[in-house]
């Protein structure tokens, strides 16, 4: 079946459908991988079962490990400095936007989903729904071509940050609840303190431990990979003795790692992203694995809520935000009042999946499993509508053009 599948994918009318931009936008965001899956796991036909896979926490804490890691490398400092004002504006006003209507659409959604809910058991819900809600896709070449260079810096540089923002929120919601030997939920807020201050420590020691080993390595790709592996199965393998997130872990190391001045970090940094794309596909087949596609009424609103959510007030805000810079920014031409690079804004990050699958991991419920397939029809949505709505306005620019040509 697999290799009938790959064989269709790769033939002649298969490369032209996937050039077209609604399922060029599918491929670029993992939701193929995601329906690779669901196809062979328990919800699909059955070839994978997901009993091994809860076995294999530390591998899959490992992979969680590499993502956070990749995502803490964005914090340099000397680039942040660099970054315009305007990222972070565009950053803040996603995040209070966010935040602010993305926990609205939970609450209400869980008040109905689940009877006399405790506020314990909704933390860690409640913040991977708002978390995976946070900022865009950085891809843009499935929407076409020929965009702004400072509006693609605007959407990537501001989604990256957000992303982080992400990693953050989740990994502290995952510090700041535990289960008492009868099973039931509480806050513990003492304890999470505790772990944000032992997480910290780690990162600082991954950090110093990472700049003597990345020495050694020097420029010998093997040993780099040797050092990278090393130095995220420490920190995924410790974030797990401590009951805190892998990702959260990984992400403040990876951080520590790339503000040291150290020789051959620049080498190390572009290596370890050329994975990128590897990891993102293993981590979109093991979300379709572990996913539950089985919504009742409340989640299809609140799916409902968060399809319209994205594309109707994000590429807004995204557009207001780069619009009312340019009387801030240096002399130049001004940023184009149209263009279909706002519309990616709507498009929903990709890191959601390493979240919804660090969800499931730290509880096997049902209710986790559904959250993720929920936020899965999100993302597979604000894909195509973007990609759609990026072609009717660029026909319409188009015409437009021609209209106004002598």
């Amino acid at each position: 079946m697999l290799v009938v599948a790959g064989l269709l994918a790769t033939a002649r009318p298969a490369y032209r459908i996937r050039r077209s931009r609604p399922v060029a936008a599918l491929v670029s965001g993992g939701w193929i991988s995601v329906l690779t899956g669901v196809l062979l796991g328990p919800a699909g036909f059955g070839v994978i079962q997901r009993a091994p896979i809860y076995q294999s926490i530390p591998l899959l804490a490992l992979g969680l490990g590499w993502i956070g890691f990749m995502v803490g490398l964005q914090l340099r400092f000397s680039l942040l400095k660099k970054l315009p004002p305007v990222v972070y504006r565009a950053a803040l006003a996603d995040a209070l936007l966010t935040l602010t209507l993305g926990s609205a659409f939970a609450l209400a959604a869980f008040a109905i989903w689940i009877p006399e809910p405790a506020a314990a058991s909704l933390a860690l819900p409640l913040a991977f729904v708002v978390a995976a809600s946070l900022g865009w896709s950085l891809e843009s070449r499935s929407l076409g071509a020929g965009f702004d260079e400072r509006l693609v810096l605007l959407l990537r540089a501001s989604g990256a940050l957000l992303g982080v923002l992400a990693v953050v929120l989740f990994g502290f919601a995952s510090m700041l609840v535990e289960r008492d030997p009868a099973g039931t939920l509480h806050f513990t807020p003492g304890r999470a303190g505790l772990k944000m201050i032992h997480t910290l420590a780690l990162a600082l020691a991954i950090g110093f431990i990472g700049r003597a080993m990345l020495r050694l390595a020097g420029s010998s790709p093997g040993h780099q990979l040797a050092v990278f592996l090393g130095l995220v199965a420490f920190t995924a393998g410790s974030a797990e003795q401590l009951d805190a997130s892998p990702l959260f872990a990984a992400a403040l190391a990876g951080a520590v790692v790339a503000n040291i001045d150290t020789a051959g970090f620049r080498q190390f940094e572009t290596f370890i992203n050329k994975t990128e794309h590897i990891v993102a596909i293993l981590f979109g087949i093991l979300a379709g694995l572990l996913l539950e596609p089985t919504l009742a009424l409340p989640a299809l609103a609140l799916a409902g809520a968060l399809i319209l959510f994205r594309p109707l007030l994000k590429p807004p805000l995204f557009r207001r935000v780069a619009l009312a810079s340019r009387d801030r920014s240096p002399a130049g031409a001004p940023l184009p009042e149209r263009s279909t690079i706002y519309t990616a804004a709507g498009r929903q990050s990709p890191l959601m999946l390493a979240l919804g699958v660090s969800l499931v991991l730290i509880e096997p419920s049902i209710f986790h499993k559904q959250l993720l397939a929920l936020m899965v029809v999100v993302g597979v949505a604000a894909e195509v509508v973007p990609a759609f709505a990026s072609r009717r306005r660029a026909a319409r620019l188009a015409r437009e053009a021609e209209g106004a040509a002598p």
